[in-house]
């Protein structure tokens, strides 16, 4: 029995090494025939065959690349008018149906930039950046940088929280100086809002307009400037009814015939006002300009850098520049009014909460619309 079951173990253990052997040689045999094919398939571009190979995947990758330069080519065609055609097709465009009648204007550029055409246009003495899509379809008057809004945004929010804790000196009587320029509209914007307080609280305050140091807006916005100083130590008494009436529309010949102010007093004293600070001199030589931009403005120079004012509006009181970025005429008033040593009856008043539209006319913005200014 024992014999018979060793024998048994014997034939097992030969028959398992002859199955591993044959298994070997299935290995060993498929291993020879892939380097057999590898041998029979091994590229060799010396051969004609493989050199017909090359040649025609290099016609296929030319063709490939012809037909996506030429699809290429022919998009830029259709999508892009070119530098040249931007200018003349936006020079036609704003003279035939933006421009008014006698308006002069320039394309000092024009350049390629995210896809579109970036325009710089000269008018009225103001040069402004618009934009033309790149088949010349559509006109953008402006463009607005999304960044430097949030920034823009973002410096309005701290200014308004650094506005809400700024420690006023307080006096008998406030002075209240309110730098602006005459046809910035953020500057007539608070205008708008400080002339009811100004009605309310009459000479309990002293409260005056007074002018940036320079002007943004060209020869129209020099004279409107002298205009207004001139109406307001000739004629005061009609000086607020002219600012109302001017503030509604920007028609500065029209308010001056409709309040009645005397042509010969305001000609004399902007004839005098000119000729002391050289204003209109100074405004021909570019020399002379800020930063080669813009035509000083020096009637009220020594108050501008006194108070380091930058641009309109600039808000003074008692000495010390307060934000403007609250523009409605009852937070004007409770400002001016934190200013009393004594605040009279008048403070008591609620004035109108509605900011004032920016620019010319009698709407309201929208909430949080204020606080942006005019400045280099």
């Amino acid at each position: 029995m024992v014999v018979e079951f060793v024998l048994i173990l014997i034939d097992k253990k030969m028959e398992e090494k002859k199955v591993e052997e044959e298994k070997k040689d299935v290995e060993t045999k498929k291993e020879e025939e892939i380097k057999e094919k590898k041998k029979k398939f091994k590229f060799d571009w010396r051969k004609k065959e493989a050199q017909n190979i090359i040649l025609a995947v290099t016609i296929a990758l030319a063709i490939f690349v012809s037909i996506v330069a030429g699809a290429w080519f022919s998009y830029q065609k259709k999508n892009y008018i070119g530098e040249k055609n931007a200018k003349e097709k936006t020079e036609k465009f704003v003279k035939e149906n933006l421009l008014p009648e006698g308006g002069e204007m320039e394309i000092k550029g024009v350049t390629k930039k995210e896809g579109l055409y970036e325009i710089k246009l000269a008018i009225g003495g103001m040069e402004y950046l618009s934009y033309l899509t790149s088949n010349g379809e559509i006109f953008f008057p402006q463009g607005m940088n999304i960044k430097e809004i949030e920034a823009s945004t973002k410096n309005q929010k701290k200014e308004q929280e650094k506005a809400m804790n700024v420690e006023i000196p307080k006096a008998e009587v406030p002075s209240v100086e309110v730098f602006v320029m005459s046809y910035c509209p953020f500057g007539t914007q608070v205008q708008k809002g400080m002339i009811p307080v100004m009605e309310l609280l009459k000479d309990k305050a002293k409260i005056e307009f007074k002018y940036v140091s320079y002007a943004m807006h060209g020869d129209k916005e020099i004279e409107e400037n002298m205009n207004q100083y001139c109406i307001s130590q000739k004629e005061p008494a009609k000086y607020l009814g002219y600012l109302k009436c001017f503030l509604k529309a920007g028609e500065s010949k029209t308010c001056l015939a409709s309040e009645k102010i005397n042509q010969t007093l305001l000609t004399g004293c902007v004839n005098e006002i000119d000729a002391k600070f050289e204003i209109r001199k100074k405004a021909a030589d570019k020399e002379t300009w800020s930063n080669g931009q813009f035509p000083p403005f020096d009637l009220q120079k020594e108050d501008n850098m006194k108070y380091q004012v930058q641009g309109s509006p600039t808000l003074i009181i008692n000495g010390t520049e307060v934000p403007s970025t609250q523009r409605d005429p009852n937070s004007l008033l409770k400002k001016i009014c934190s200013a009393f040593n004594e605040a009279p009856k008048e403070c008591q008043t609620e004035l109108s909460s509605a900011v004032p539209a920016s620019g010319f006319g009698e709407g309201t913005a929208e909430a949080g619309a204020s606080g942006a200014d005019c400045s280099e």
